[in-house]
């Protein structure tokens, strides 16, 4: 879960106005594992 941050700033980066911040958090986690 230590990457959470990382791959949050990533994603929401890419993803800027195309998606729910909430559906991406839970999708991150999804693939992290946690």
């Amino acid at each position: 879960m230590a990457n959470m941050g990382k791959a949050m700033g990533l994603v929401t980066a890419a993803l800027s106005g195309q998606a729910d911040g909430k559906l991406v958090s839970s999708l991150v986690k999804k693939h992290l594992g946690a």
